[in-house]
């Protein structure tokens, strides 16, 4: 699964789990990329889109924390 949630002051908001396909297939490297703007994160993998998050979090600084659950090692942050 791919969940989406924001904690605005405080409360956890609803979980947004649409995605039009699971793009991860075991053993296999992946890129995600996350896009931060105004209202709304994007996420992509492997180039392609995947989901927008409405996440009425602002100011954007207060985004702070990526929680990833699940095997996997990550290579590379940037």
């Amino acid at each position: 699964q791919v969940l989406r949630r924001a904690c605005v002051s405080g409360s956890w908001g609803d979980t947004d789990r649409a995605v039009p396909y699971f793009p991860f297939i075991r053993d296999q490297p992946f890129k995600i990329e996350l896009h931060c703007e105004q209202s709304r994160l994007r996420g992509f993998v492997d180039g392609h889109k995947l989901f927008d998050f409405l996440h009425k979090v602002l100011p954007l600084s207060d985004i702070d924390t990526l929680w990833i659950k699940g095997s996997l090692t990550i290579t590379k942050l940037a």
